[in-house]
């Protein structure tokens, strides 16, 4: 895979803004805002997609680097199931 040219993960998504995260601090710099023409809702469902992006693509290459063993493969596919909740709106 290649290099990192993108805001590392993790961030969230706050009131029109996605936020990059760490351990050190909660909003440490602002990667994009979030608008659109339509409603409220869903503003917010774009931007809890966008703010997943960095965990997804994780995610996804987890399970491309496991994908000739099958019990590994399964263990990343499970791991993204939390990561499409989160995406889609879940815990």
């Amino acid at each position: 895979m290649g290099d990192t040219k993108f805001t590392p993960g993790p961030w969230e998504y706050e009131n029109g803004a996605i936020w990059q995260t760490t351990r050190e601090c909660q909003r440490c710099q602002r990667v994009a805002t979030v608008t659109t023409r339509h409603d409220e809702g869903e503003e917010e469902a774009t931007g809890r997609l966008i703010a997943a992006a960095p965990d997804l693509l994780a995610a996804c290459e987890a399970a491309y680097r496991v994908c000739d063993d099958t019990a590994d493969l399964r263990a990343a596919v499970e791991a993204m199931l939390p990561l499409i909740a989160l995406a889609r709106g879940g815990a």
